[in-house]
């Protein structure tokens, strides 16, 4: 990470470009169109991940979300590992001080943001629930700035649409730690606190009782299996699992 140069919370001092391409993904995402750019010549092979940049070691859940993962359509998978590398290579420069260039941070934002709007599964809920899951969780790290001004609304009910409707049939089949994963981005998003008694917050609150998670280090060590940037996620995170597990009647998270 030495020869990056922009300091990793500095990553929304876009360029030009870099704001052109995320007013075409934000304006896609708000009116659920495709995006203007980039239409031809995709390349659907992974961007950052198996390039040796990070090594990461997510046991004991590793095994079972990789399991998982190569399942899913090859071209949704290589977005899932690039989002993934992208996580851990943001948690790990915020830990150390490294830095990331513009160029760099651009380059990862387009190649996995364009590819999942591109991407589409008829018929396939659960594919489509990841696709959605997904760019649920790149809207808060790569559009920080336009997802705090606009709340993304039919993007938002969409989510919450084919989350209910794949839980009520399959939710036990997926990994805990992707079951969790998902619920909790859903509430870092779409949440809000007229949430607090519907099926969305009864269902994490199931999801953590049944996981026997006790604290926020347990539950955040189990998010980062799947993606998860603690300097974007951390403290809504907290909150929202403090909430549950007061509800469930247990300590609150150690800090």
């Amino acid at each position: 990470m030495a020869q990056e140069t922009l300091d990793v919370c500095s990553f929304w001092g876009p360029s030009n470009a870099d704001l052109r391409d995320r007013a075409d993904i934000a304006l896609a995402l708000h009116q659920g169109t495709s995006p203007r750019l980039f239409q031809d010549d995709i390349n659907w092979d992974c961007f950052i991940a198996g390039r040796g940049l990070i090594r990461c070691n997510h046991q004991p859940h590793e095994s079972q979300i990789d399991a998982f993962v190569s399942e899913l359509n090859p071209q949704l998978g290589n977005c899932w590992k690039d989002i993934h590398a992208f996580s851990c290579l943001s948690n790990m420069a915020y830990q150390t001080g490294g830095k990331f260039s513009p160029e760099t941070y651009n380059e990862m934002m387009i190649s996995i943001l364009y590819r999942l709007m591109y991407l589409s599964f008829p018929g396939d809920k659960m594919q489509t629930l990841i696709q959605t899951a997904l760019l649920a969780y790149c809207s808060t790290v790569f559009l920080i700035r336009m997802y705090q001004a606009n709340p993304y609304g039919r993007f938002k009910d969409l989510f919450s649409a084919e989350l209910f409707e794949i839980f009520q049939l399959t939710s036990r089949s997926m990994p805990g730690p992707v079951n969790f994963w998902l619920l909790m981005i859903y509430h870092v998003v779409a949440c809000d606190d007229s949430c607090s008694t519907e099926w969305q917050t009864a269902w994490l609150d199931e999801t953590i009782s049944l996981d026997r998670e006790v604290t926020w280090t347990d539950a955040s060590t189990r998010l980062k299996s799947v993606m998860w940037v603690d300097f974007v996620h951390g403290a809504p995170g907290m909150k929202i699992f403090d909430s549950a597990t007061e509800r469930l009647g247990k300590p609150r998270s150690e800090h």
